[in-house]
């Protein structure tokens, strides 16, 4: 399909990731199995799906939407089928446990959903518990993902029980975030876009980018460091942003509550700032612990 083009010419081809294999000395008979991301199914729970020829026909015809990580179960697929290994997808992109309540709008229509990181945030809440010695369903965790999309999300009796995304929360280096609904409905019919131009302006086109250009918050430290106002004004309006939506997910436990902010590997330079302010944004609630986590990935992309 065209959607699935699209993306394949985003991450490359198979052979791509053979490739990094090769490289890095990994021969393929030491494989017993293959773990990839899971991409924009339909709502599913948290947990491990062995991959199969119905998922990848969703992912491939049918997905959410487009998303790079769409492609992760088909290349799985192809090479769990050469080598005659199972595949997985864990806690995907779609992993959908919002309680009830949490799930209705103002329209009957259009319901929030979980989708976004988390797997992450997930991964994050399980560190933090683990390093604690106590059990996941046992924790309350507020988990901020600082990325190139930013998210907020509640982890409770062993769920992730709300999820402000980031196509509904703080705008983030490329997400435009949460938007003015009539100026979002009069831009759509404004002429100047289709669809598709829609979309990647508030997935790609927004934030820091829209505002400085930029999608590197460590260069916009720079710029604000250099004493650019206008820079300074974007960069704390994005992380008061933050701070707001985790004091929304405070308000829905009445426990003590831990807050953690998840950040990919290789920009933890240019997110300490964000976690020092939203600390400071937050400080006056009685409930959150006063010394929030910061999570950097411990995995590192290579062959990129």
């Amino acid at each position: 399909s065209a959607a699935y083009s699209e993306v394949l010419n985003e991450i490359g081809e198979l052979e791509l990731v053979l490739d990094c294999l090769k490289r890095h000395s990994v021969p393929l008979d030491s494989l017993t199995a293959i773990v990839s991301r899971g991409g924009l199914l339909t709502p599913i729970e948290a947990g491990a799906y062995e991959v199969n020829d119905d998922m990848v026909w969703k992912l491939k015809n049918k997905p959410q939407n487009e998303h790079a990580s769409n492609v992760g179960a088909m290349i799985a697929r192809s090479i769990s089928l050469q080598l005659g290994i199972p595949a997985y997808i864990y806690d995907g992109v779609t992993v959908d446990e919002l309680l009830p309540i949490n799930k209705l709008t103002g329209l009957p229509s259009m319901r929030r959903k979980g989708m976004g990181h988390n797997l992450n945030t997930r991964a994050a809440a399980l560190r933090y518990a683990r390093e604690n010695g106590r059990d996941y369903k046992d924790i309350p965790v507020i988990v901020a993902h600082l990325g190139g999309g930013i998210s907020v999300n509640l982890h409770h009796n062993g769920k992730i029980e709300d999820f402000i995304n980031d196509e509904e929360g703080p705008f983030s280096p490329e997400r435009a975030g949460g938007l003015p609904m009539f100026d979002v409905i009069k831009e759509c019919f404004s002429g100047r876009y289709d669809y598709k131009g829609m979309m990647k302006l508030v997935k790609n086109q927004g934030g820091l980018m829209a505002h400085l250009g930029t999608t590197d918050s460590r260069a916009v430290e720079q710029m604000i460091q250099s004493g650019d106002a206008h820079a300074k004004l974007v960069y704390d309006a994005m992380i008061l942003n933050i701070a707001k939506n985790i004091a929304v997910e405070d308000l829905l436990t009445n426990l003590p509550t831990q807050v953690m902010f998840q950040v990919p590997a290789g920009l933890e330079a240019g997110k300490k700032y964000i976690v020092k302010i939203s600390t400071q944004a937050t400080g006056t609630s009685t409930k959150l612990l006063k010394m929030p986590r910061l999570i950097i990935s411990d995995i590192v992309l290579t062959c990129v």
